[in-house]
């Protein structure tokens, strides 16, 4: 999805309790959406770690839009007053991200969601080209 819209650069988050974000998307100065991805296949296999990590990085980042891949189960529920979608990963490969109603089309319109705070976030890439993340 990257290669169609250069401007996305892709982190991961983690704080200092070690509770992490699979997937931090940013554009430009604001972060557009926090992802979390799981293996459960229903809302009840839904680690309650992953939640807690995506609300704390929501938190820190001030950022709206949570979605959490998982196997098999989709829906949307308020989780500490915070809008978070679960999306079966087979619907969200096939998913057209260019519709209007998709974030990155929103931020194009709109600006970002919130603000970015560079400390908290560290590139994919780091791990790939074997630099250590900043402490």
């Amino acid at each position: 999805r990257r290669a169609t819209d250069s401007s996305l650069e892709l982190y991961y988050w983690r704080d200092y309790r070690q509770r992490e974000v699979d997937f931090v998307l940013k554009r430009g100065a604001g972060v557009d959406e926090l992802i979390q991805v799981t293996y459960a296949a229903i809302r009840d296999d839904v680690a309650d770690r992953e939640l807690k990590a995506l609300l704390v990085a929501s938190d820190e980042l001030g950022c709206r839009e949570l979605l959490v891949i998982t196997w098999d189960y989709g829906g949307e529920e308020l989780v500490d007053g915070k809008r978070v979608r679960f999306v079966p990963l087979w619907r969200w490969l096939l998913e057209d991200r260019q519709q209007a109603n998709s974030v990155g089309e929103y931020a194009k319109r709109n600006g970002p969601t919130c603000a970015f705070s560079p400390p908290r976030l560290r590139s994919r890439s780091d791990k790939v080209k074997g630099h250590a993340p900043e402490k």
